[in-house]
């Protein structure tokens, strides 16, 4: 797997639209939004879920926000690399903001 795991790419967001609504990145037209999706580690477009080992720790996630002087277009849903790319010299501003994750252990009930 390539590191950093990509779990979305969306680009195409303008300031108008205020806010990157819950569930947005599971259909790209939830709330009234048209997301341009790119392609996640495991290479479909979209959102892949997290999903670490139950137990295995915490788990830090950052969520990276670029506000590009011009728009990029691709002929095709980027991948995370292509997209960086495009970006390179076009951005004014970026901002990351980190999240942990944590699945605890499943609870069994023995009778």
């Amino acid at each position: 797997t390539p590191l950093p795991r990509v779990h979305a790419i969306a680009w195409a967001l303008t300031a108008s639209d205020g806010a990157l609504l819950e569930g947005a990145l599971n259909v790209p037209s939830a709330g009234g939004l048209w997301l341009a999706l790119g392609r996640t580690s495991s290479l479909r477009v979209g959102y892949l879920p997290l999903d670490p080992p139950r137990a295995h720790g915490v788990h830090h996630y950052a969520f990276q926000l670029f506000a590009l002087g011009s728009s990029v277009g691709f002929a095709a849903p980027p991948r995370r690399r292509e997209l960086l790319a495009a970006m390179r010299g076009r951005v004014l501003s970026r901002g990351m903001l980190w999240g942990t994750y944590e699945r605890s252990p499943s609870r069994r009930r023995y009778t």
